[in-house]
């Protein structure tokens, strides 16, 4: 019986098996529990700098919003900075240094035009990369964007709802308005105290480690253990199992994009129960080209890849993951 799989890429989000829904939830009522704790205070400390602006039916309106789409919002910011550019970077420079560094300033250059920096000036942008190096920093310690989308969409939901100003960004129907004068020292002191406190926190429950190798390492194959065989297409058969054999020591065998291969080298393979990745949904759209041509047809559901243990049956699969794989 042929079962067909479609790769859900979960690479983005996480290193882990599965994305930990329990990272998100737990980081994001923790921004939650401390804006809750803070907010009454300030409050209390400086009363004539906000007004109550509470409306119901507003509020209600508004309440909505912030659940349906703030966190699309949050989610395409990290997805974008810490999940694709961050993991681009990585890859084009081998550097996990360079893959934290430039895409926290990144995200503090793209907040430039947001109206606090017409407020407090443009030192305020240095607020913006801060957060994003804070950002940065837990997505490549914890070596998953679980921990800042939890944040990331806590910061602004409670931003919205509870205070808003003139100058702000999120211009919202919240409970409060700030009615201040701000200053840029008392806008960007909290950060500077309750970052590394969240830092710290995070690295204990998490029990991280490795600093240096995840923030300044190199994640490259190295020439100590990789061997390299360039060779045209369908010499491959040409090639003598004894010709192979430095070249074929490894744990785990995965063929893609190859030509047919035969012979002695097709049946070492299979007993070693190699995996073959096929770009295509098999046995849809078999041969070269299979999405663009699933995309030409307009069968968009088509558009994926296949993975099976490569056999002498051409695009047979049979390699069977647990349900929630399986698409």
């Amino acid at each position: 019986r042929q079962r067909q799989m479609c790769i859900r890429d979960r690479s983005l989000t996480t290193s882990r098996d599965k994305i930990d829904y329990s990272r998100i939830f737990y980081s994001f009522f923790l921004v939650v529990g401390i804006t809750v704790l803070f907010m009454p205070i300030d409050l209390f400390l400086s009363p004539d700098e906000y007004e109550l602006t509470f409306n119901l039916n507003q509020f209600l309106i508004l309440v909505i919003i912030c659940l349906t789409l703030l966190p699309l919002q949050t989610s395409f910011e990290e997805y974008l900075i810490r999940g694709y550019l961050l993991q681009g970077i990585g890859i084009t420079t081998k550097s996990r240094f360079l893959a934290f560094t430039i895409p926290s300033i990144l995200f503090g250059l793209l907040h430039f035009a947001n109206p606090e920096i017409d407020k407090l000036g443009n030192a305020f942008i240095f607020a913006y990369i801060f957060m994003g190096f804070f950002l940065g920093l837990i997505t490549m310690m914890d070596e998953g964007l679980e921990l800042a989308l939890g944040w990331h969409y806590a910061n602004n939901l409670m931003a919205a709802l509870f205070i808003t100003a003139d100058w702000s960004v999120l211009q919202t129907d919240s409970i409060y308005k700030y009615i201040g004068e701000p200053d840029i020292t008392s806008q960007i002191l909290p950060a500077l105290v309750i970052f590394p406190i969240l830092i710290y926190h995070f690295s204990v429950k998490y029990k991280w480690s490795g600093w240096k190798e995840k923030l300044f390492g190199k994640d490259y194959i190295t020439a100590k253990n990789l061997k390299l065989l360039s060779l045209k297409e369908g010499d491959i058969n040409k090639c003598s199992m004894s010709f192979l054999k430095d070249f074929l020591k490894s744990d785990i065998y995965i063929v893609t994009g190859s030509s047919f291969i035969k012979g002695e080298l097709a049946n070492f393979l299979i007993e070693k129960k190699a995996l073959n990745i096929h770009m295509g949904l098999s046995p849809y759209y078999r041969g070269s080209s299979c999405n663009f041509w699933a995309i030409y047809d307009n069968n968009p559901e088509y558009v994926g890849a296949t993975i099976h243990y490569l056999s002498k049956a051409v695009s047979y699969t049979h390699l069977t993951l647990p349900t929630s794989e399986l698409v």
